[in-house]
């Protein structure tokens, strides 16, 4: 009985090794490893990590793309990092938090695990753009 997902990627062979264990093939890349039951999949879900011959590392992150003709596209978005420091700008003034919120490093952990591509900005930087969102409030509070 085959419940791991590892054997998608993997083929039995007809003949035992030398010590009589069953093996089992890398449909991509040909590495050949032991498939006994007692063995586990951790070694055979290593090897799909880093597999030279696969393509796609994560199928689970694309989607078909319903603007074009079923081609894939990657599913996370690309990150605008304006819209992102715009956001993050609001919510610590709407949470009093300290600037330096930007700063600590769980934080950081915490946005870069949500998507590698985000940048946070310096402490300096975020009072910067807070400053300039004050003053264009202000200007269109002032031109009402």
């Amino acid at each position: 009985k085959l419940t791991s997902d590892v054997w998608e990627n993997f083929e039995f062979l007809d003949v035992p090794n030398a010590q009589g264990n069953l093996l089992c093939k890398c449909k991509k890349y040909g590495q050949r490893y032991n498939a006994e039951s007692r063995q586990g999949t951790s070694n055979l879900k290593r090897h799909i990590q880093k597999c030279k011959k696969r393509t796609l590392k994560d199928v689970g992150q694309l989607i078909l793309d319903s603007s074009s003709s079923g081609s894939m596209m990657n599913r996370t978005p690309a990150i605008d990092c304006d819209v992102f420091c715009e956001m993050l700008s609001i919510s610590i003034m709407k949470h009093d938090l300290p600037f330096q919120f930007v700063e600590y490093s769980g934080i950081r952990k915490c946005c870069s695990y949500i998507n590698p591509e985000v940048k946070l900005v310096s402490q300096n930087a975020l009072k910067a753009g807070v400053l300039k969102m004050f003053k264009r409030e202000k200007r269109n509070l002032e031109m009402s």
